[in-house]
């Protein structure tokens, strides 16, 4: 499942796969904006790029915790599934 966009009250997340994605969805968003007469401060906005590299993820402020944290509960899981097919 795709979710391209996260909201709470006044503020909002849009994620994209691609730099190329990320640009249409601006788009998107900025035609809507004019029809609907929303507007935004882009002084506020900042753009975090994700890498994904041989499996792991590196973030722009280059912390791993919630990479080890996401394998750490994926070998859980799978422990978890191998456990189940004994029992």
């Amino acid at each position: 499942m795709f979710v391209g966009i996260l909201a709470y009250a006044d503020d909002m997340a849009l994620l994209a796969p691609t730099a190329h994605a990320m640009r249409c969805m601006l788009s998107v968003c900025e035609a809507y904006a004019a029809d609907f007469c929303v507007s935004s401060n882009a002084a506020k906005s900042k753009c975090i790029v994700c890498v994904s590299h041989l499996g792991h993820i590196i973030s722009s402020d280059m912390d791993i915790v919630s990479d080890v944290d996401r394998c750490r509960h994926k070998l859980i899981g799978h422990v978890n599934n191998v456990m189940c097919s004994f029992h």
